[in-house]
């Protein structure tokens, strides 16, 4: 807050000197390698052609990145890589070339045209208002940079003397007020306030918040938090796009009250700041004020004081107010030194950082340099709107102690300060982890894919990553995934296995804890290439292909007409066919098919239908005729034995058909006589006994099966026709004239 006497004629003078464009640094070298190319050729190119387009540079291949068609060619060392270029372009063939650019580690510089007298964030050891600093005593803005530069969503309130409103590198980065109309001269959101569309002003009651030309102290904190960032002018504020609200509390001599202080921090807290940045203070304790920030439930960030004391002797507020939200900061110069007006106490402040020749937004158009732990204080309040976003569900007391825990500690700050170490923003950022994910659930999809869903608990992560396990295995990452995912499908499972899944969420600078994990068994492959084969009019034969290596067996399912499927038969495992018997005549049938396993059934294969053919008559029951008279009902088990050797054994090839077809032409007027005589039927039951118990075992032994069941069936129509064939001749002979 102080501004020392003898920046007064600097002041002036900067202000004066930094309005005007400087020149651009120039390129002292060429930021590639020295003799070397990188030339992209078309596909087709021969080597003879290649050759004779190196020869115009004297080029030698270093290597080939044939993938891509580039190669890397070393070229006459007494050739500049411009001319190179010039030269290979314009040969046959040839699609590109370029220098063989050098690369840096990354860290993010913005453009802005004062940032190199912004030592607090990328200190070079450059020299500032004519005292020359350290590599490194910064707050590695840059590489804090690499991880966030924006904090668009949060609110940092501003309790000083005001903003200039329309400063060029302030305006975009205002609040502004959503319910309330500019201009209107209404009270729209009813908070008392008429027209408060940036802040309000508590010294003069109105809702102009902009800072004093005579002062423009707020002004200067509130560029250190938030000036445009990467916009080609004025500087970088630590957070290079967030909302600024402006509550003027200090006058134009720099003099404000605790009541204007209450007020705006009652201000804050109903409009929704999530930080409030206090460079003010005085000796006097005030329990109101005390309980103004304990109501607060943001981060308070107040500035140590300027009289070089010990605050744990000679209190200073609100910095050494208890209350657990607060951030009390000292200053350091530009060699990470305790600034020699910065108080300081192990209790009362929790660490310092820059506030010595500080450069800032100042009156419309200008920046200017000023000292004081009022300059210290925004750069922790830049860095917590920073962490406010990267995570906007963590707590204050989480983001105060991300800022307290990875401070740097420094000799010189040891005793000083309760952290013996000054602001480290990359260090912050990287350490606040987002928060884990929960509710993970997995789902086996098929064979070769495990489908994932998850709840996505964060809300400034930038990614998640998805890690898995087979079977007692270790864990790797499985994929990485955008902000905001909350499913995944694996894709790459096998078969009758168990996989084990957890996910954690990052934002660039750590990971979240994992989620609980999940396993999931992947069920069999599913068969394929399902046909049905109408083998007879009660018969239908299944086929498909044996697509798993581990299944217990196939399920076989069926239905007819626009009725439902259910399940027929369960086979063994490694089948590839079945005979479905026993169907009705002349009727389509719809199969599926399935695999079965200790990890679930398989999806079920492509549908097939097949029709039975059409059935005989003759009161015989689906054709089997004499057995169905024999044994009154063609559901006798006996009945069914007779088909199903029909259906599998004797239609299958030429000498079986005929069989069939001379029964079918013989039998039909037998079986109507012997179905009327009970005596009949009796005789037929045993001479039909081995003819049924041939079928049984052809069923299960073809090869003895066959000869007793062609002697069985011959000797059984021989004997029950030939009487019959008598019976009608001699009838014949009586009823001649």
């Amino acid at each position: 807050m102080r501004l020392p006497s003898h920046h007064t004629l600097a002041l002036a003078l900067t202000m004066t000197v930094l309005w005007f464009p400087q020149p651009a640094w120039a390129q002292s070298s060429p930021d590639y390698v020295p003799g070397e190319i990188l030339v992209k050729w078309e596909r087709a190119l021969t080597g003879l052609s290649k050759a004779m387009a190196r020869d115009y540079v004297a080029g030698l291949t270093v290597r080939e990145f044939s993938e891509i068609g580039w190669e890397h060619i070393e070229i006459d060392p007494t050739m500049d890589v411009q001319t190179a270029i010039q030269k290979i372009l314009q040969q046959p063939g040839v699609i590109a070339a370029e220098p063989n650019y050098i690369l840096h580690g990354f860290a993010t510089v913005p453009d802005d045209f004062r940032f190199d007298l912004q030592w607090a964030l990328q200190n070079t050891g450059q020299t500032v208002d004519g005292i020359a600093g350290t590599a490194g005593a910064d707050i590695s803005a840059t590489t804090a940079w690499d991880l966030r530069t924006t904090s668009p969503n949060v609110v940092v309130a501003v309790l000083d003397s005001g903003i200039t409103l329309n400063h060029s590198d302030l305006s975009a980065n205002l609040w502004v007020n959503p319910g309330e109309t500019a201009g209107n001269g209404i009270d729209d959101d009813g908070n008392g306030k008429i027209d408060d569309v940036n802040g309000w002003d508590f010294v003069n009651g109105d809702n102009n918040p902009t800072d004093d030309e005579t002062n423009l102290h707020g002004t200067h904190v509130s560029g250190i938090v938030g000036a445009k960032g990467n916009d080609g002018s004025g500087i970088a504020g630590i957070t290079w796009t967030v909302q600024l609200m402006s509550l003027k509390i200090l006058d134009a001599s720099n003099s404000g009250t605790t009541a204007d202080a209450i007020s705006a921090g009652q201000y804050a807290q109903a409009e929704g700041a999530q930080i409030i940045n206090a460079s003010f203070g005085g000796p006097n304790f005030s329990q109101a004020a005390k309980d103004a920030i304990d109501a607060f439930s943001g981060l308070f960030v107040a500035s140590a004081g300027n009289d070089g004391t010990d605050n744990d002797v000679t209190p200073v507020y609100p910095a050494c107010f208890t209350s657990t939200n607060i951030v009390a900061v000292a200053a350091t110069d530009q060699n990470d030194a305790l600034a020699s007006f910065s108080n300081f106490g192990t209790t009362c402040v929790d660490l310092a950082a820059p506030g010595v020749n500080i450069f800032s937004d100042n009156s419309v158009g200008f920046v200017s340099v000023l000292d004081g732990t009022s300059f210290s204080a925004p750069m922790v309040s830049g860095v917590a709107a920073l962490l406010k976003a990267q995570e906007p569900n963590r707590s204050t007391a989480e983001i105060r102690s991300a800022i307290l825990d990875n401070v740097d500690a420094k000799a010189s700050l040891s005793g000083k300060v309760a952290t013996g170490g000054r602001l480290n923003a990359r260090a912050a950022l990287a350490a606040l982890a987002p928060l884990a994910p929960s509710g993970l659930a997995g789902t086996a999809a098929g064979a070769t894919q495990v489908d994932l869903t998850w709840t996505d608990n964060s809300a400034g992560e930038t990614g998640y990553e998805v890690q898995r396990k087979t079977g007692s295995g270790s864990f790797t990452t499985l994929a990485n995934l955008a902000a905001n995912s909350t499913s995944h499908a694996d894709t790459t499972t096998t078969e009758l296995t168990t996989h084990t899944y957890r996910v954690r969420a990052s934002n660039s600078g750590t990971n979240s804890g994992f989620s609980s994990e999940v396993s999931v068994t992947t069920p069999p492959a599913a068969p394929t290439g399902l046909t049905a084969t109408a083998d007879s009019t009660s018969a239908i034969t299944l086929t498909w292909t044996d697509n798993s290596a581990g299944e217990t067996g196939y399920e076989i399912q069926r239905k007819s007409g626009g009725g439902a499927f259910a399940a027929v038969t369960t086979t063994a495992a490694n089948g590839t066919s079945h005979t479905d018997s026993g169907l009705a005549a002349g009727t389509t049938f719809t199969y599926q098919v399935r695999a079965t396993g200790t990890g679930g059934n398989s999806s079920f294969s492509a549908e097939a239908s097949a029709t039975t053919q059409g059935g005989g008559g003759g009161g015989g029951g689906g054709g089997c005729f004499i057995a169905t008279a024999a044994y009154g009902s063609p559901l006798a088990a006996e009945v069914q034995v007779l088909r199903e050797f029909r259906d599998r054994a004797l239609l299958k090839h030429a000498r079986g058909r005929f069989l069939v077809s001379a029964y079918y032409r013989l039998s039909p007027p037998l079986a109507g006589v012997i179905a009327e005589n009970e005596a009949l039927r009796a005789a037929t039951r045993g001479a039909l006994w081995p003819v049924i118990w041939g079928a049984e075992l052809a069923l299960t032994s073809p090869g003895l099966a066959w000869t007793v069941l062609v002697l069985g069936a011959g000797g059984l129509v021989i004997s029950v026709t030939a009487p019959f064939v008598v019976w009608r001749a001699r009838r014949a002979r009586k009823s001649s004239p």
